[in-house]
């Protein structure tokens, strides 16, 4: 329902009081005070939580038997089994070691850390890597910092992969 727009809230609305005969629509949105007060009158509201360890563990020895799962990568997957696959599949918890190493390595080149920003800046889903590096490096006094950068990237960055560059060194300036 997030990404609708006016025009197909309203298509959804016309569905929603008069759906076709034996039909449960399933909506889905992140943000219910988003949602028009009309479509939300007329339906039922159910919050789901973020999965936790015990469950992710589950689902992930269910569904990837034949990877490791990491501590690091239960961090990176926030709740969600489906993050947890994509990183897991996409090389996301390598990229996330790539990430540690190289902020902890004071000899780590401008060359090293671009390496690293740059598939990173390119893929949004991996853009909560550096909240989660600001975490690992205890750097609180840059989360919020971080936080309102990352969520600029997209509107502001012709080359969001410059923008987590500039993040990534903030970190290591605050490490080194």
């Amino acid at each position: 329902l997030d990404e609708l727009t006016a025009n197909g809230a309203n298509a959804m609305l016309k569905l929603l009081e008069e759906p076709p005969v034996k039909t449960i629509f399933f909506l889905i949105s992140h943000s219910l005070a988003n949602t028009l007060p009309t479509v939300r009158s007329r339906a039922r509201v159910e919050k789901m939580s973020p999965l936790n360890s015990s469950e992710l563990r589950d689902l992930f020895y269910k569904f990837l038997p034949d990877e490791e799962l990491t501590p690091a990568l239960l961090r990176l997957a926030n709740g969600s089994f489906g993050r947890i696959a994509d990183l897991k599949l996409s090389g996301g918890q390598d990229l996330y070691e790539q990430l540690i190493t190289v902020i902890e390595n004071p000899r780590a080149s401008p060359v090293d850390i671009m390496t690293v920003a740059s598939p990173i800046g390119k893929d949004v889903a991996l853009h909560g890597m550096i909240l989660d590096a600001i975490y690992h490096f205890g750097c609180a006094d840059l989360y919020p910092v971080a936080s309102r950068e990352i969520a600029t990237i997209s509107r502001l960055y012709l080359e969001p992969e410059i923008a987590i560059f500039n993040l990534i060194m903030k970190i290591k300036k605050n490490v080194n």
